[in-house]
């Protein structure tokens, strides 16, 4: 890629989906063979050039994924609630649930919204999400 020798630092995010730890040894595994180097644990930097960073969402150790780092963030939004209820009531009326239930929950909260055809993406710059709330996460 041009201009890939001037990079000075690159951030690698992915989900953990059920496992964080083979999610960590599957972006690593992509790093050994491009020759680049990896930080020892999911939050972490490795020096190098370019330094690398990996980070294993929601928070390097749990099953999970970004959609769950934006649930924690509007996790007492006044929405929630009504959220809370209507999967409950899937649950109970139609006996089902989402196959990617923290995926189903992010959009439903965005369909309270006042804009409610954002992504996710989109979302966060509006501000409708702050993810500074779950820093610590990440």
């Amino acid at each position: 890629m041009p201009g890939y020798q001037r990079l000075k630092s690159l951030g690698i995010f992915r989900d953990a989906d059920q496992n964080a730890k083979s999610a960590f040894q599957s972006v690593e595994y992509y790093l050994k063979a491009s020759q680049l180097a990896s930080p020892s644990k999911s939050g972490q930097f490795a020096d190098g050039k370019p330094r690398v960073g990996i980070f294993i969402l929601p928070d390097g150790v749990k099953e999970g994924m970004l959609e769950d780092v934006c649930l924690a963030a509007v996790q007492s939004s006044v929405e929630m609630t009504c959220v809370d209820q209507y999967f409950q009531c899937l649950a109970a009326t139609a006996q089902k649930q989402p196959r990617h239930l923290s995926k189903a929950r992010v959009h439903a909260w965005l369909s309270s919204q006042i804009e409610p055809d954002k992504r996710l993406a989109e979302a966060a710059a509006a501000g409708y999400i702050s993810l500074g709330k779950v820093k610590h996460l990440i």
